[in-house]
């Protein structure tokens, strides 16, 4: 066997044991039936290197790469049930319901930030522009 297909079957092995690793690390945090397809989460990854910045805090894209896709979904998932758990011990007058609601408000809106980086900060930006003014139009709308 010469260098170059020693290199090969090296580099063959590599991938197989990463993406068995990928496999076992994401399988705990998402039943199979939900899982998002791992090509997607992949392709994720691979779009991570060609991103421009768009945070103003490196650690939200730091992060987000970290953990990619499917694992920042559910957690996004996680953290707004903890927010509507916050919500509703303000709603019933608990102490310290206000500071817990803001924390938990900090949660969303980190891990949202790292899918807007995921996803494509551009593309959300103009979703989110576009629905601003289409309710700024309602509220004018209201007025008139």
């Amino acid at each position: 066997m010469d260098l170059h297909e020693l290199a090969v079957e090296t580099a063959e092995k590599q991938a197989a044991s990463e993406a068995e690793a990928f496999e076992q690390a994401t399988s705990c945090i998402v039943p199979a039936e939900f899982k998002v397809n791992d090509e997607v989460e992949q392709a994720f990854r691979a779009g991570l290197t060609a991103r421009k910045s768009c945070c103003d805090d490196l650690r939200i894209e730091q992060i987000a790469a970290h953990y990619g896709f499917t694992s920042q979904a559910d957690m996004l998932c996680e953290e707004s049930a903890e927010y509507m758990v916050a919500l509703n011990k303000l709603r019933r007058g608990k102490p310290d319901a206000y500071d817990n609601i803001k924390e938990e408000v900090a949660d969303v809106l980190i891990v949202a930030r790292q899918l807007r980086y995921l996803l494509g900060y551009e593309s959300i930006d103009k979703i989110i522009e576009d629905k601003l003014n289409r309710q700024m139009r309602r509220i004018s709308d209201e007025i008139h």
